[in-house]
């Protein structure tokens, strides 16, 4: 391992295809095709140094998610990379060699192939030798101004015309680009446009949910801003979902009085799960509404992939971005707000849900390394020897997951699985489930035997559509639930469809509890 001093910094390059052949277990692969995943991103782990780390990073794409990103070469110095043709050279020339000759692991043959890199947008635009999100040709996919409204770049036109691949290869819109691309000498030749995603981590859930959360609990424009007395009604509400988050979310959403310091994750809880059940009568019907366009738009893109489903959440984003201009006011529209036009196209090009698309699990990995870094002088090595351990101690992927898993046991008796990725118990927060028959029940116990398992469940008698716009919630499987039945029944563990996120709401302090069920999405 060799330490580069460049122009500006030191830089190391791990390489490509040493960590594929660590990684990659023949076995789990029916085809040869090996699809990859590429992060760039800057982090600066310390707040009181300009020292940062600029990694890339890769991960091997598989429907059943098995294996973890990987360090394929990392810079360190003060800022980001002076000359990113310097910081890309051997990483571009490894991933050449790759693409042409392949990669031959245990004898067989892979075909790597890009599947799409995933980063944020100031990384975009420092990879892509694009201009910065300021800048009035900053639209990654479509040739739409921007103009300056109060300080803020807004891009207003939702029908401007898309950029295309050749567009971009030939500087159609010289003002779009501050220099030559070097990722433009891979070959085979890169879709410009359509490999560089646009993260919805970055843009969805740190971007625009907290935009929106933003303008209606801190923004001085009264239009929108929730009083005191309903911003207390809010916390009260989010307080009390707290109990209700289960076991797959890392990280449990806090009141919503914290949410300035909320990371991504709970963003995306407030928006995928909770949004519909507590800001229910909260908000007035035209604010109401137009959430629910970008929460039902988004968990369209979140589930697997139908055509139907891109063309009813493409349209749901366009009426979101184009009314947000009335009921929030135009300086609203930034970059991230207009790019959600896009959104559903990274979803239809790459085959993959946002939550395929999103970085998290780059996030989450750099995280770990991060929290590890223990002084600014010398992050290089540290990351080094960092990654050392992290590798150390990593297992190679053995086998893919068995579809049922038992978690633990409680007086000899099962009470918590794993099945087909969801963890399910005899308790709250994790029990209440969609049936094959459409009804919603609880999990009581598990009855278990050598080969069969079976579980014992009640089933709630009523359900109720929450909401009617922009589509009744019941497509969606999210209900208003009540009256379960007292009566036990044992079904067949196969029975079981999807998991339940299930919310207690009362829409005033003095009202009875309301139970709410939103489908947990992968």
């Amino acid at each position: 391992m060799k330490v580069y001093n460049g122009s500006d910094g030191e830089f190391i390059y791990f390489g490509i295809r040493d960590q594929l052949i660590k990684q990659i277990d023949v076995r789990l692969h029916e085809t040869n095709d090996l699809e990859i995943m590429i992060n760039i991103d800057g982090m600066s782990p310390f707040k009181s140094s300009a020292a940062t780390i600029w990694p890339i990073l890769c991960k091997v794409y598989r429907k059943l998610d098995l294996y973890e990103p990987f360090s394929a070469a990392v810079y360190s110095g003060n800022g980001k990379p002076k000359y990113v043709t310097e910081y890309l050279s051997k990483f571009v020339r490894e991933l050449n060699d790759l693409l042409k000759n392949g990669l031959i692991i245990n004898s067989v043959l892979f075909s790597p192939k890009v599947k799409f890199f995933s980063c944020d947008s100031p990384a975009r635009s420092f990879i892509k030798c694009s201009v910065s999100h300021m800048a009035f040709h900053r639209c990654e996919r479509c040739n739409g101004l921007g103009q300056r409204m109060d300080s803020v770049t807004v891009f207003l036109n939702i029908d401007a015309e898309k950029r295309t691949e050749e567009d971009f290869r030939t500087f159609t819109d010289p003002d779009h680009h501050n220099d030559v691309f070097p990722l433009c000498a891979v070959q085979p030749a890169l879709n410009l446009i359509s490999q560089f995603i646009l993260d919805p981590m970055h843009l969805l859930y740190l971007g625009c949910t907290k935009r929106l959360l933003e303008y209606l609990l801190s923004s001085s424009r009264r239009k929108v801003r929730l009083s005191s007395s309903l911003k207390t009604e809010l916390t009260r509400r989010t307080t009390m979902i707290n109990g209700d988050i289960p076991l797959e979310f890392p990280r449990k959403m806090r009141s919503s009085d914290h949410f300035a310091n909320f990371k991504a994750v709970e963003f995306k809880f407030f928006l995928l799960y909770a949004a519909p059940v507590v800001l229910k009568k909260l908000f007035s019907e035209d604010l109401y509404n137009h959430f629910m366009l970008l929460t039902v738009a988004c968990r369209l893109l979140s589930t697997e992939n139908k055509n139907l489903d891109i063309v009813d959440a493409r349209n749901y984003l366009r009426k979101f971005v184009k009314d947000t201009s009335t009921l929030y006011g135009s300086t609203f529209v930034s970059l991230n707000v207009h790019n959600l036009i896009h959104l559903p196209d990274d979803v239809e090009n790459t085959r993959c849900s946002l939550s395929e698309l999103s970085a998290f699990a780059f996030e989450s990995y750099l995280g770990s390394i991060s929290a590890a870094l223990r002084s600014p002088k010398h992050l290089l090595a540290q990351y080094c020897r960092r990654l050392q351990e992290k590798q150390t101690f990593a297992k190679k992927v053995g086998s893919v997951p068995p579809q049922l898993e038992i978690l633990g046991y409680k007086k000899k008796k099962v009470f918590k699985i794993k099945y087909k990725g969801m963890i399910l118990s005899s308790t709250h927060p994790n029990n209440t489930v969609l049936l094959r028959d459409k009804s919603v029940a609880e999990i009581c116990q598990f009855n278990c035997t050598e080969d069969v398992v079976s579980i014992e469940v009640k089933q709630y008698l009523k359900k109720e559509s929450l909401f009617h716009h922009p589509c009744d919630s019941s497509t969606l499987n999210i209900w208003q639930v009540s009256r379960i039945s007292h009566i036990t029944s044992v079904i067949p563990l196969e029975n079981v469809e999807q998991k339940f996120v299930k919310l207690q709401a009362n829409f005033s302090s003095i009202e009875p509890v309301n139970l709410c069920v939103v489908p947990l999405l992968h």
